[in-house]
């Protein structure tokens, strides 16, 4: 009797999942009330503003990082430049026997060799005896900046034209 109503109720709730429409022809259907989870446009244009907002800022904050980066670089590369120059100026000033400073270039003796240095407005050509030329890329607009290197060495005799 128990196996009998457990079945009835079944066709009940069968019953209740079908229905008929009005019209003659139509199936059956079955009532579903299923909802998918889903976003709103509104949603969806917010998230999509927002990240237009992210993006452009951290697009933004990149090219101003890389520009400095590419500003101190340059500037590290000039440091260096100038920092090699001065190191080898001294080097040449001090073991000078005589040297011959004229407006835009230096003459320096030293025991068997002749050294040259020639400012011009954006670098600095040292020749060696006449044969070989060393360039130094660095600006050199005011060339009183290097006038501290003579006081500095101990040279024998410099001499002013």
């Amino acid at each position: 009797m128990r196996n009998h109503q457990i079945k009835q109720n079944q066709v009940k709730l069968n019953k209740n999942l079908f229905h008929r429409s009005k019209r003659p022809s139509s199936v059956t259907s079955v009532k579903r009330s299923v909802r998918l989870p889903s976003f709103t446009m509104l949603e969806l244009i917010t998230v999509l503003t927002i990240s237009t907002i992210v993006i452009g800022t951290a697009y933004l904050a990149y090219e101003l990082i890389y520009t400095d980066f590419l500003d101190y670089k340059e500037k590290t590369t000039d440091t260096l430049a100038t920092m090699d120059f001065v190191t080898i100026l001294e080097r040449d000033i001090t073991n000078a026997d005589s040297i011959h400073i004229n407006e835009y270039e230096w003459i320096l003796h030293q025991k068997n060799q002749k050294i040259n240095y020639s400012f011009e407005s954006n670098q600095i050509t040292k020749t060696l005896n006449n044969d070989l030329t060393t360039h130094f890329d660095i600006e050199t607009l005011n060339t009183e900046q290097w006038q501290y290197l003579l006081p500095q060495s101990q040279t024998k005799k410099v001499i002013f034209e």
